[in-house]
């Protein structure tokens, strides 16, 4: 649900023009117990930052003091789960953090620079997946990973999904009154009921929200021409099968072309199928 005014949607994504954390600024709240009702989750966003508000959310899920909002206003975060879009002012720099009412706060900060990404600036889309396995019942292991690089894991924390009292599940609004709603546009946002690991978080990086897509064939004569949306960075596989069973691999190691690349390749006579892999690192 969308709550608050003035938020609008453009086809493709949900744009947040940001305010105060007033309940009348605009942000989506997704239903009660989305984490702790789960020994494993993976969370994950494709989501442009437009502002470095102070400490403003990608995502916060938990409880304010104030407990459930709305009814009650907002207080001060008490259990949570959350993705600062910004530390402080600094669209370079972010928190990913967790507590609950009985821990204090776990948290990891960075700043692009320091783990080698290029700071994209002010409305570009980043993809952001972080994991928390709470299955051993005593520790939770957590991951985070940004545009496809894994940034950090910690080992051994002190608390558990099922103590986060998530009643407040947001998306663009933090469970601090004092911090300002984000503002930006959310593509896509999931919860997968486990953790994923390295290579397909990297597949959702490099895929995008829809995944890999063929968009052209053009043959001619013992030629295929094969178009497909690609990201910088990426290199991709084509592959190919005569039966839909033993694909095998036709060129290796192709890199983007920018957000579509086209590559040919030779076919020989009779019925041929080919596909686009992406290369996990």
């Amino acid at each position: 649900m969308v709550r608050g005014t003035g938020a609008t949607a453009n086809g493709a994504s949900v744009l947040l023009p940001g305010g105060p954390n007033d309940g009348n600024s605009p942000y989506i709240d997704l239903p009660n117990g989305l984490i702790s009702s789960k020994p494993r989750v993976t969370a994950v966003a494709w989501v442009t930052i437009d502002a470095a508000s102070n400490w403003s959310r990608v995502w916060d899920f938990g409880n304010s003091s104030n407990g459930e909002v709305p009814p009650n206003g907002i207080g001060n975060g008490t259990s949570y789960m959350f993705l600062a879009a910004s530390r402080g002012t600094v669209l370079n720099d972010q928190r990913f953090a967790l507590k609950t009412p009985t821990s204090g706060e776990s948290f990891y900060d960075w700043s692009l620079t320091n783990v080698g990404l290029f700071d994209p600036g002010p409305g570009v889309e980043i993809f952001f997946a972080a994991t928390v396995d709470s299955s051993s019942g005593v520790t939770s292991v957590s991951s985070f990973n940004r545009d496809g690089v894994w940034i950090q894991q910690n080992a051994a924390l002190d608390w558990r999904l099922n103590q986060i009292e998530d009643v407040n599940n947001w998306l663009g609004r933090s469970q601090y009154g004092g911090d300002p709603n984000m503002t930006g546009s959310f593509n896509e946002f999931r919860i997968y009921d486990g953790t994923l690991n390295r290579g397909e978080i990297y597949n959702l990086f490099a895929g995008g929200p829809e995944g890999i897509r063929v968009t052209g064939l053009v043959r001619t004569g013992n030629v295929m021409e094969i178009t497909w949306n690609s990201k910088a960075g990426v290199s991709y596989t084509i592959e190919g099968t005569s039966d839909l069973i033993g694909w095998a691999p036709v060129e290796q190691g192709i890199p983007a072309v920018g957000d579509s690349t086209t590559r040919q390749v030779a076919i020989a006579p009779g019925t041929r199928y080919f596909r686009v892999r992406i290369e996990t690192r």
